[in-house]
């Protein structure tokens, strides 16, 4: 057994001032990836995410034949001539990875087996796997969870697909597979989640129609060549947002970052929490500019629930810090989805906070936060805090040791780079005098 690596945090000496670093957004650079896998020409990403998830995207596309290359900076995607089949791909910790891979084995008619680390192979698959099914996916090995055994057939269909719980990840592999194989597609989501998808094959000029809650997509459509400018990414800026909200006096400068309607959910809470923000001017199809979030003087209680559950649901361990903050009780209500994530994250989050003294109250999918409602640090923890291998926790840990009494220790802190590899630097800049 490896032995666990620590980190001793230290909490902020004064107000928190600068422009953090942001890494480029992950969700675009992963659909950067595979939709320029299938072009006709080669696409130039700018700004990729370095982030571990991302690696493992672009890893199991050259081990489908993809050619992916550097040019300077930039990244450059070029389909292959003869793609490879019956091969095995790690998807390591990323969801986003496997379940848009689906996408692309089912409507390029391919054969792989997909493997992942502990954490992902917990995670479902059946949402995906079910519909895919009409485009000729059929699984070989496996049930709900990787490892899975599947082989394409690329057939082209015409299906309607109500989806149970709103997802980006499986709108995007249903359109990586209709793109491909052919036929009609038309998705109803119950709330909206984010459309980066849509957007991008908006802006390249494909065959897709909005709806109410979805949209249709035909195909087969050959994606053109293109250049891709993948923005800051808002989940990884929620967390400075979140610092300069808790640590008195502050005020914070983010982005260029993604103002993507889906993606900014966290945003509107702060604000409703009390939070001087600010939007630069956003430019883009898929809209992108810069935050400006200061300290404010009370923090107020604030309930998450619905449709913004859906488009906060990254965000929302270190929102609870935020909550842990404010002045009343906080409600986090529906949040079932977070049970499937690296870790049971609605459950380790109500443990994040009983880590920092904070009274929670988790029942079924629901989580009440009573915040402390003073300028007062959180108390220090007698133990380290153990991420459980799960990034989000880990760097929530992070923001809210800012305001801790003391030194903490923080258990596995390098999981941090699934998302964001800079993450610990950015924090000793921000707090730098």
């Amino acid at each position: 057994m490896m032995p666990v690596t620590t980190m001793v945090l230290h909490p902020a000496c004064g107000p928190l001032r600068g422009h953090p670093d942001l890494p480029g957004d992950k969700s675009i650079s992963h659909r950067g990836l595979l939709f320029g896998a299938l072009a006709s020409s080669p696409w130039t990403l700018r700004g990729l995410s370095q982030a571990r998830d991302v690696a493992h995207t672009a890893t199991a596309l050259m081990g489908l034949g993809v050619r992916i290359v550097r040019d300077g900076s930039d990244l450059l995607v070029t389909s292959p001539d003869a793609w490879r089949s019956d091969v095995t791909l790690d998807c390591g910790n990323s969801g986003s990875t496997a379940r848009m891979l689906l996408g692309l084995l089912a409507g390029r008619g391919l054969s792989a087996r997909l493997i992942g680390d502990a954490s992902l192979s917990r995670r479902p698959m059946r949402r995906v796997l079910d519909p895919l099914a009409a485009w000729g996916l059929t699984v070989l090995e496996g049930g709900d969870n990787l490892p899975l055994s599947v082989r394409g057939v690329a057939n082209p269909a015409a299906c309607s697909v109500a989806l149970p719980i709103a997802s980006a990840q499986v709108k995007t592999a249903l359109a990586l597979a209709v793109i491909q194989a052919g036929g009609r597609l038309e998705l109803e989501e119950p709330h909206a989640s984010r459309d980066h998808t849509e957007r991008l094959l908006e802006d390249l000029g494909a065959p897709l129609r909005r709806l109410p809650r979805g949209f249709a997509l035909e195909g087969p459509w050959d994606l053109p060549g293109h250049v891709l400018d993948i923005p800051g990414d808002p989940s990884a800026a929620a967390f400075w947002g979140v610092a300069a909200a808790i640590v008195p006096g502050s005020s914070l400068v983010l982005g260029p970052v993604s103002l993507n309607p889906g993606r900014i959910g966290w945003i509107r809470v702060l604000e409703r929490m009390g939070c001087p923000v600010w939007l630069g001017t956003a430019h883009g199809h898929d809209p992108v500019g810069t935050v400006t979030i200061s300290s404010p003087a009370v923090l107020s209680p604030v309930t998450i629930a619905g449709e913004e559950v859906v488009q906060a649901l990254d965000e929302i361990p270190v929102l609870a810090v935020a909550m842990a903050r404010a002045r009343g009780i906080s409600r986090i209500l529906g949040a079932r989805e977070l049970r499937f994530k690296e870790s049971d994250r609605l459950k380790a989050v109500a443990g994040l906070l009983g880590w920092l003294g904070v009274h929670a109250e988790l029942s079924g999918d629901d989580l009440a936060i009573h915040g402390r409602g003073d300028d007062a640090p959180f108390p220090r923890p007698g133990r380290a805090f153990e991420a459980l291998g799960d990034h989000r926790l880990a760097m929530a840990a992070g923001i809210a040791s800012l305001v801790a009494a003391g030194p903490v220790t923080l258990e596995d802190p390098d999981v941090a780079a699934v998302s964001d590899p800079g993450f610990w630097a950015t924090r000793r800049a921000i707090m730098e005098p």
